[in-house]
């Protein structure tokens, strides 16, 4: 840990962030389980997000984001910073913001998995939403929602608060109503779901 503390003060000037900030990234990452030396790399991480991401507010906000998105999508540590790449792509060359994509991921990305969609896919939906809407929450919300219905999800709907009906409680009922209407099959088989963006 005394390594860590004069590690930690180099590499915060380096990153141009306070030792702070660098920190509590690193403590963020630690709280989780990361080991130490996983905790700082993720923690750097977390400090270029806040640093290149526009409205990317606070390192907890960037940490939250990552985690979050890790967690949901099975993103190791050495692959973390794909996360922050693909965000700040989108962000520099589409209507978005990358703080928006974390927002919006931090609130979908676990349902969004679930439904087999991808990390890139998520953020396409997300980022097509959020040009129309401009309201990074309800984008994620609503995507987060739309998974669940989508999978039939009731114990999940019901934590969020949203409505169970007869086709939310039932994936066959579901299954037919939207072939009946589009002719699409929104399962690959009997067990596994399309997803959501091919869905949609």
């Amino acid at each position: 840990y005394n390594q860590y503390r004069i590690d930690a003060s180099v590499r915060s000037k380096d990153m141009a962030t306070s030792l702070t900030d660098y920190m509590n990234a690193t403590t963020n990452f630690a709280r989780m389980g990361e080991a130490l030396e996983d905790a700082q790399a993720l923690g750097e991480v977390a400090v270029m997000y806040k640093n290149v991401g526009d409205e990317v507010e606070s390192i907890d906000d960037a940490t939250n984001s990552l985690i979050s998105t890790m967690e949901a999508f099975k993103i190791s540590t050495k692959d973390a910073i794909k996360v922050v790449d693909e965000a700040n792509y989108v962000g520099n060359n589409f209507a978005i913001t990358s703080g928006a994509i974390g927002q919006i991921l931090q609130r979908s990305a676990s349902s969004m998995n679930a439904a087999n969609t991808s990390l890139e896919k998520t953020i396409a939906l997300g980022t097509a939403a959020q040009t129309i809407v401009q309201d990074e929450e309800k984008v994620g919300s609503a995507l987060s929602t739309l998974s669940m219905r989508l999978r039939g999800s009731t114990t999940e709907l019901e934590n969020a608060g949203e409505e169970v009906d007869e086709y939310a409680a039932s994936t066959s009922k579901m299954r037919e109503e939207i072939m009946a209407l589009t002719k699409f099959d929104i399962m690959q088989n009997d067990t596994t779901y399309k997803d959501i963006y091919d869905i949609l």
